[in-house]
């Protein structure tokens, strides 16, 4: 899998737990923590 992809699966990721409305608030906001820092990651390790 490139990077690329990676970026692309973790975006899909993101907007599929903000999308979710029976989710539970706090497992929401550690999700999206979780994959924001993980887009970071691979975004800085693209260039």
């Amino acid at each position: 899998m490139t990077k690329q992809e990676k970026l692309n699966m973790i975006k899909q990721a993101i907007a599929a737990i903000a999308q979710d409305p029976k989710l539970d608030p706090k497992a929401k906001e550690r999700g999206m923590k979780s994959l924001k820092d993980a887009y970071r990651r691979h975004s800085q390790a693209l260039n």
